[in-house]
């Protein structure tokens, strides 16, 4: 999937009235569910972390994966698809279908954590294909020669059901693929790692400093922090994107030094 740069999710925030960051958190195979009768709408759900962004292929809508599901930004309107998932990986295959992994929400009848979900409707409704119960995903793309994943362990899939390990010489914050020659990129906070061979083998890429790159690649997976700062109902996670709109005396953040 394609992720939008910074300034552009905060502009995205902005316009919306919501604010956004984008981090990483957080029955078996087979099984599926889709949102009850009016639960499409946003209502008086507040998102709290925005996963992933990238636009459907289909109408060119943008898709929001967040904590409490897959929203679709239209015409300044915000408006949730399906039921409630933490949607910690979402990627789109080059058929069209949704593939996400991460958490169901209360009373949604899907194996925790999610395995590899497939959505043929929009994201109305979800299905697991595989490894439900087992693997939550926060590293999740799609590619012409099948599914590149992190749960912990760097797995390939061909079909999204049959799974093959991986070796990967530091751990990925994101994956992103090739649609045309199947190339994979992994940011790592070792630098920016690339496969040519589904993730068989990697080698590093010349990158800007991290300093130049909004320190992606910092955060190890599968590790959660509390912000003392916040209240004690909501957590951050390491290494997210704070893309919430804030003021403060002197234009920037206490703590941290303003830009020069």
């Amino acid at each position: 999937m394609t992720l939008m740069p910074r300034r552009a999710l905060l502009g995205l925030g902005l316009v919306t009235g919501t604010g956004l960051a984008v981090a990483a958190c957080s029955p078996q195979p087979g099984a599926s569910t889709s949102a009850p009768s009016g639960e499409g709408a946003a209502g008086a759900t507040a998102i709290t972390h925005v996963h992933g962004i990238t636009r459907a292929p289909a109408d060119g809508v943008v898709l929001l994966a967040t904590h409490e599901g897959l929203y679709r930004l239209e015409d300044g309107d915000l408006t949730r698809a399906g039921p409630i998932v933490d949607l910690m990986g979402f990627t789109i295959a080059a058929d069209g279908r949704y593939l996400a992994s991460g958490h169901p929400g209360p009373g949604v009848d899907l194996p925790e954590p999610l395995g590899l979900a497939e959505s043929t409707d929009g994201g109305q409704s979800w299905s697991v294909l595989s490894r439900g119960g087992e693997s939550d995903f926060h590293a999740l793309a799609a590619g012409p020669a099948g599914i590149i994943a992190f749960d912990g362990q760097l797995r390939f899939s061909p079909d999204g059901r049959t799974w093959q390990m991986r070796a990967i010489p530091s751990a990925p914050v994101s994956l992103a693929v090739s649609p045309k020659s199947g190339a994979v990129l992994a940011t790592t906070e070792n630098g920016v790692l690339r496969s040519t061979d589904d993730g068989a083998s990697w080698s590093p890429l010349n990158t800007p400093p991290a300093g130049l790159t909004g320190g992606l690649g910092r955060r190890p997976h599968h590790r959660r922090h509390r912000d003392r700062r916040a209240p004690a109902d909501q957590h951050r996670c390491r290494g997210e994107l704070d893309l919430q709109p804030r003021t403060h005396r002197g234009g920037h953040r206490p703590g941290r030094q303003p830009h020069r």
